[in-house]
């Protein structure tokens, strides 16, 4: 079975037929009452439980620590929620992930071993077989393919034609240009990696919620809250925080980073794409001219896809 994996900063995503992906926030805690997930004397809840349960014990999943207990925990309870059928994992780090680190994420991967054990089932591991590839190269691949592998939009599988994608990330933001005929090939003169993200967002938020109330933070629940347009309070009172403001300026950040990279090169891309756990977030001030981007649907759920994708090109070859 072919499992598109998404590891991110934010959210863990996956999907199994390239189509439905599932995700959950990217947090595991330990837990003494009603466990999400089991292996031999530890529990941990994960996702929006872990969020809830104890938000100073959560801790966010990324792939400098995936040898930390917490995150195996985290995929253990992925994994056994899977059927039960040998797993082909394909996933990937960002794009300025070093060939080092890419090398220790796949160790990571084949290192997870259980028993671990959702409910009744339980999930003995290791995982048989990893692939990885970089993500906004997984993400450009969603954009252009179905999840049978044909084309979305052909008008664009054209001799030397160069399509872009802008992968906004929870701490990065990843840009690829490839040219797609006759073979699939990375633009890496005009392909690059920002440290901007949505945790800049975050990052304001915070500021100015402390400006206003002193030392205190605000927790992941009611950032995510504030992020979705939601009304959060204090002591029953409702807040109110600059997100659109904050949205523009990390937004703008991204955007002048990219045109500034591309320089005149910008007038040689057809099309650009966006995807990304910050893309919705982020994209109606990214998509401003000379950038004219094109918003890929479910864009959060973009990467895992495309691995997934790229697992059954892999396998057809």
């Amino acid at each position: 079975m072919i499992v598109g994996l998404d590891v991110g900063f934010g959210h863990l995503k996956w999907t199994t037929d390239g189509h439905t992906v599932h995700r959950m926030p990217a947090v595991a805690a330990p837990t003494w009452t009603e466990p999400d997930v089991v292996s031999g004397d530890h529990a941990w809840v994960v996702g929006e439980h872990a969020e809830r349960e104890d938000a100073t014990l959560a801790v966010a999943l990324d792939h400098e620590r995936l040898s930390r207990p917490e995150f195996q925990a985290l995929l253990g309870y992925v994994f056994a929620t899977l059927p039960d059928e040998p797993l082909q994992v394909v996933s990937g780090l960002p794009y300025s992930a070093t060939e080092e680190e890419q090398a220790n994420y796949e160790r990571q991967l084949r290192e997870i071993v259980g028993p671990y054990q959702v409910g009744e089932r339980v999930w003995k591991g290791p995982v048989p077989s990893v692939t990885l590839f970089r993500q906004a190269q997984a993400a450009l691949i969603d954009a252009l393919f179905d999840e049978r592998n044909r084309p979305r939009r052909p008008e664009l599988l054209q001799e030397g034609l160069r399509i872009a994608l802008i992968d906004v990330g929870y701490k990065t933001t990843d840009v690829v240009v490839a040219v797609l005929f006759p073979a699939y090939q990375i633009v890496r003169e005009m392909s690059l990696s920002l440290d901007v993200g949505v945790h800049n967002v975050e990052a304001m938020l915070q500021r100015a919620y402390q400006r206003a109330y002193g030392a205190e933070m605000l927790d992941r629940e009611r950032m995510r809250l504030a992020l979705d347009g939601k009304r959060i309070y204090r002591f029953g009172q409702p807040v109110t925080l600059p997100v659109d403001e904050a949205r523009r300026q990390v937004a703008e950040r991204i955007r002048a980073g990219v045109v500034q990279h591309w320089g005149r090169a910008i007038s040689t891309v057809a099309r650009v794409f966006l995807a990304g756990g910050g893309a919705a977030l982020l994209g109606a001030y990214l998509a401003q001219p000379p950038l004219v981007a094109e918003m890929v649907p479910d864009p959060q759920g973009a990467n895992a896809r495309g691995f997934y994708k790229l697992g059954r090109f892999a396998e057809t070859a």
